[in-house]
């Protein structure tokens, strides 16, 4: 299994874990997306650009199906209606934001 296909599945995985601890409905009641399972076949074709691109669409898919379960959880007037990565004007996108560059830098050390 390659790096991104592997790190799909566990952002997914982790994803998921959450929305299960929080009551949520978890990725297997979303018809929609594809199991983890179909996303390591994926992986089969070996075409490095068009994997790229299918993982992305996937992971897109997960998070949209993500952050609507979670959302609903902030009060209305923090809450929004989507997820903003860039450019965002919103105080809760803006936190998820500077949330991920402060992990990601943790993790880069």
């Amino acid at each position: 299994m390659t790096l991104p296909t592997a790190r799909a599945l566990q952002k997914i995985e982790n994803e998921n874990n959450l929305l299960k601890h929080l009551d949520l409905k978890s990725y297997e009641q979303n018809k929609r997306v594809p199991k983890p399972s179909e996303i390591a076949r994926i992986e089969a074709e070996k075409l490095s650009h068009n994997l790229r691109q299918k993982l992305t669409h996937i992971e897109e898919n997960y998070s949209v199906w993500f952050y609507a379960q979670v959302f609903p959880l902030f009060p209305k007037w923090l809450r929004i209606s989507n997820r903003i990565k860039r450019n965002a004007t919103d105080p809760l996108n803006n936190l998820l934001n500077l949330s991920y560059e402060v992990l990601m830098c943790a993790r880069a050390e």
